[in-house]
């Protein structure tokens, strides 16, 4: 082998060093600029999606989401009443009076409500068998009386719609909803109110007791939150519940129970699953602008075994547009899910069925959209629910106003067609006529609830177990 010239070595050398600078380069600068192309591309995308989102109506920003009226018809009669109907005659200042009132009447009931000796037994005991003894009903009165001006306020304030709550949205997932614990705290101020004035015989105060629980809770129509809508649906079942707990009790009178037949049917807004969906897909395109700081407010990041290592990847990888797919993902599905959810319960339950494998798509990092969807797939059966407590309820009002014509509850269903009822109520679970069973004097009017099980009218330990069950005692 011939011996190398160090002159031939020593030119070869920049030569050589210049490649392997090259070399390096590409190495380090390729996934930059595959990263930052993919970046582009991806919210090139989105950009088009959101224009896409807004071309239909729907907001994609908090602030829209703050302006957006629902297309909703029992929304847009709310809006229609509260800025012209309701108050055309009545002066702003006593508008604002009334509403500083009702307001203060709401956090006075709470307060008391947690100073209340035994309560939470009285409510509990109502929860479990509809029923107080001697003891609880002591309790009850004792606390009923503590917040009696602020109860007279509400029932006398109950026709009247006051302004929507004052919210936020521009606070996004951080949003404060103080007002949702006082209002669940009068409804159950007003079913034990109801419960108490049927016991006393005043028919005429636990109607009113009932149709201001219904009322109170229509302000939430117009706040396009989730969590708002779950407060509306367990303050409806609340007096769902004292319904079933006076009748029997009061002797309402037929223009009572025609105007509670109305009062509960609009409880359930056929649109409610959709509005919930695309309030939730604004909340969750916010998350996106700030996803470290969302993953730490829900307490992603403590869910790791290395929560300070997982803050850091997480940084790192939304810096370097990780979540741009992620959030390209979660729009896809919101946009199926939004399409479909007027859809019957059966249907939409079976879309989130086959939807649900593709909720999570990430393969060691947390994501946002896994967050967002595994929640709002717990909705349709909440809105289901609702609706079937809201139908069971005007029912009954139906079949009240039938024993009070005829002296009796009829044998079935069809008999109150046409005079009380257009058609026969449907179960939302499975889309059949909703069971009932008279039994003599007295009746069982039932859904097959979430698990679609007809279970003869038996409820079970649970809202998710056995079936949705309406009885009027003899």
């Amino acid at each position: 082998m011939p011996p190398i010239h160090p002159k031939r070595l020593t030119k070869r050398t920049p030569y050589m060093l210049f490649r392997h600078v090259k070399i390096i380069g590409i190495v380090f600068l390729a996934p930059i600029v595959f990263i930052s192309c993919q970046r582009h591309f991806s919210e090139k995308c989105v950009e088009a999606h959101l224009a896409a989102i807004k071309a239909v109506g729907y907001p994609i920003s908090l602030e829209e989401l703050g302006n957006w009226k629902s297309l909703s018809p029992s929304t847009m009669h709310m809006v229609n009443t509260i800025q012209s109907a309701s108050f055309s005659d009545t002066p702003e200042n006593v508008i604002k009076t009334i509403s500083t009132a009702r307001l203060n009447a709401l956090e006075n009931i709470f307060i008391q409500e947690g100073l209340s000796t035994n309560i939470s037994d009285a409510w509990d005991s109502l929860n479990m068998t509809g029923v107080l003894d001697d003891s609880g009903i002591t309790v009850l009165r004792k606390h009923l009386d503590s917040v009696s001006a602020s109860l007279e306020l509400l029932l006398g304030t109950s026709d009247i719609d006051i302004e929507r709550f004052p919210l936020n949205y521009l606070q996004g997932y951080d949003l404060e909803l103080p007002h949702l614990v006082k209002l669940r705290s009068a409804s159950r101020l007003l079913r034990g109110a109801a419960y108490m004035a049927a016991l006393d015989n005043n028919s005429e105060r636990a109607y009113r007791c009932i149709l201001a629980g219904l009322q109170i809770i229509r302000s939430l129509d117009l706040e396009l939150v989730s969590v708002s809508q779950g407060v509306k649906i367990a303050c409806n079942g609340i007096m769902f519940s004292g319904l079933q707990e006076t009748l029997g009790v009061a002797e309402y009178s037929d223009a009572q129970l025609v105007r509670l037949h109305h009062a509960f049917l609009r409880g359930h807004d056929q649109f409610a699953l959709r509005n919930i969906l695309v309030s939730e897909r604004v909340f969750g395109l916010s998350a996106y602008d700030h996803v470290s700081d969302f993953m730490e407010f829900e307490g992603i990041m403590g869910r790791s075994n290395l929560p300070k290592t997982m803050s850091v990847l997480v940084k790192m990888a939304d810096i370097a547009g990780y979540y741009h797919g992620d959030r390209e993902h979660f729009l896809d599905v919101m946009d199926k899910l939004i399409e479909s959810a007027t859809l019957p319960y059966g249907e939409f339950s079976s879309l989130i069925h086959r939807l649900s494998g593709q909720f999570d798509r990430s393969l060691f990092l947390p994501s946002i959209s896994k967050e967002f969807l595994t929640f709002l797939s717990e909705f349709p059966a909440a809105v289901a629910t609702n609706q079937a407590r809201m139908y069971l309820a005007s029912t009954a009002c139906a079949i009240e106003r039938y024993r009070l014509a005829n002296g009796a509850p009829p044998d079935t269903l069809t008999a109150l067609v046409p005079a009380y009822l257009p058609a026969p109520p449907m179960d939302p679970f499975d889309s059949q006529p909703m069971r009932y069973r008279r039994e003599g004097t007295a009746y069982t009017l039932y859904s097959v609830n979430v698990d679609g099980v007809d279970g003869g009218g038996v409820a079970g330990e649970n809202a998710r177990e056995g079936d949705l069950v309406f009885t009027r005692r003899p």
